[in-house]
């Protein structure tokens, strides 16, 4: 009997309205789920339940457990019409997908491995941790779990798991995009060309090839995306969009600026570095000796999850090179081309002080690319955001927000309260101006309760930008 997963959605009616349809929201994440939990390679088989609470909806309209275990679901502004309820549980479901590993899918997984193994290799025994990191890997970056065996085989003791990964990964037929439509749907070919031209002048990103397959049995309105391994929950509403090839596109646009980290890999920058050195090859020789390929395209990743452009590739390895890189190098003859840069180290409440990581050497290759970071968020020629009041900023450095799911009554949800009435006026998508050395923390904290959120650093801002402050979110 396969092992299943419990999933429970906890709906709050809103005040004054009819409460939602539980047979039908059910019916709807059940389909979703269909779709795209297959991708996966999860063992477990999804066991979807919704309930009705008897608790009107506030800051959120429901709750959500995997696995007996609560997660973060984003806030519900009154301000702006909401999207179908059973497409944000989805889509709520997938955007904590890494918590669907639990230790017994673990345990089944490296079971799955080691029954398929021709011969006895080394990771037969790698710890827990190796294998929730690259199990979480795989699924953060559009991966199926299917390929932890692969994965695991390119791995020796004593190795980085991230490096095996990258070793996976690192041919470009790994990075897939794929359109699944109705053979109806017309015109939509024409518009891909356009497409990788957009996508590549605000990101950055080079695209592979998309893939555009037709299936008969998909009802009017309805499409599929598939973005790596995985398929991802889409919104249908063909009422409301009577030209289904503008909506896919919509839609299409929208992954794939959410997920532009999914599609860097060695083999892509590699092919980069090496055109680059044509030009400037002293650069490049650099770079390769004080980085590695897995970390270069770990920051990348982790630039792009922060949407910021990498499209001047040759100024974001520039700055890589000016700061302590993981492989220490005589550099005394290239200083006087590439002086050091001013460094922003984060080190969270708590941690053990070490090596930077990916997240601190981002947070670095940010607070010195500056205009790509802030240049989006300019309205006229003047950065509108708002700040956190010196107690906020407290809480973040000491780490008393954002480990907890908010409840009524908490601090942590009175804050996220005060940042939806201050958001509600102006901005749909705030920007928040904090000190550097906090900005990731902030954004860790408030990213799953508010997903279009921008976190800017002090250090960030460009000389010349003008920040304009519209109110500073405060606690009693």
């Amino acid at each position: 009997m396969p092992v299943r997963f419990n999933i429970t959605a906890t709906l709050f009616p809103a005040p004054g309205a009819a409460a939602p349809d539980v047979a039908a929201v059910q019916a709807a994440v059940e389909a979703g789920l269909s779709d795209f939990w297959p991708a996966l390679g999860l063992p477990a088989k999804p066991q979807f339940s919704v309930q009705l609470s008897t608790e009107p909806a506030d800051l959120f309209d429901f709750s959500l457990e995997l696995g007996g275990r609560q997660v973060p679901v984003p806030v519900v502004n009154a301000g702006h019409a909401p999207a179908d309820l059973a497409y944000r549980i989805a889509e709520a479901i997938f955007s904590n997908r890494t918590s669907l590993i639990d230790s017994e899918q673990l345990r089944s997984l490296r079971a799955h491995c080691l029954s398929s193994q021709r011969s006895p290799m080394p990771w037969n025994t790698a710890p827990e941790a190796d294998w929730r990191t690259l199990a979480e890997l795989l699924l953060q970056n559009g991966f199926s779990l299917t390929r932890l065996a692969a994965c695991f085989e390119k791995w020796t003791p004593g190795q980085a798991v991230e490096t095996a990964f990258e070793e996976l990964i690192g041919e470009l037929e790994m990075l897939r995009l794929r359109v699944i439509v109705q053979p109806a749907i017309e015109n939509l070919e024409n518009r891909l060309s356009d497409f990788y031209r957009e996508i590549y002048e605000s990101l950055g990103v080079i695209l592979p090839k998309i893939v555009l397959e037709t299936d008969e049995t998909l009802a009017p309105g309805h499409f599929r995306l598939q973005l790596n391994d995985l398929i991802l929950p889409v919104q249908y509403d063909p009422e409301n969009h009577p030209a289904p090839a503008a909506d896919i596109m919509n839609r299409l646009d929208f992954r794939v600026r959410q997920c532009a980290g999914w599609f860097v890999n060695a083999g892509l920058l590699e092919a980069q570095l090496d055109s680059i050195a044509e030009s400037n090859r002293a650069l490049i020789v650099m770079i390769r000796e004080q980085w590695p390929t897995h970390q270069l395209c770990a920051i990348l990743r982790h630039l792009l999850s922060e949407r910021v452009n990498i499209r001047n590739m040759t100024e974001v390895l520039d700055v890589l090179l000016r700061i302590d890189g993981p492989v220490a190098v005589d550099d005394s003859l290239f200083l006087p081309y590439f002086p050091p840069v001013s460094r922003v180290v984060v080190v969270p409440p708590g941690a053990v002080v070490a090596g930077p990581n990916v997240q601190q050497l981002a947070g670095q290759v940010r607070a010195n690319l500056k205009y790509p970071v802030v240049y989006p968020h300019l309205k006229g020629g003047v950065l509108p955001c708002m700040t956190f009041g010196p107690a906020v900023l407290r809480d973040f450095r000491e780490g008393f927000l954002g480990r907890e799911i908010p409840r009524p009554g908490s601090t942590f949800y009175h804050l996220l309260r005060q940042i939806v009435e201050q958001t509600a006026v102006e901005l749909q998508q705030p920007v928040f101006l904090v000190p550097s050395g906090l900005r990731h923390a902030v954004q860790a904290a408030l990213r799953p309760y508010f997903p279009s959120i921008a976190i800017i650093g002090h250090e960030e801002l460009p000389p010349f930008f003008v920040p304009s402050v519209k109110a500073t979110v405060t606690l009693p």
